[in-house]
């Protein structure tokens, strides 16, 4: 994904586990993600978390 800038995404939590979901405007999403880029998405937002000692589930 070299190149692409993602800006104002959300990490929650889900009944399917996390999910990465970007704003919307207008109504709509400004952009979707497949399952596989989510789960990229999710891998390398749940890292940085580690990394930093921040668990999900009590953020």
């Amino acid at each position: 994904m070299d190149g692409l800038r993602l800006y104002n995404l959300a990490l929650k939590q889900t009944g399917c586990g996390p999910r990465v979901f970007a704003p919307s405007a207008f109504g709509s999403a400004v952009a979707t993600f497949t399952h596989e880029i989510n789960a990229a998405l999710v891998a390398l937002a749940m890292g940085e978390l580690d990394r930093n000692g921040i668990d999900l589930k009590a953020a």
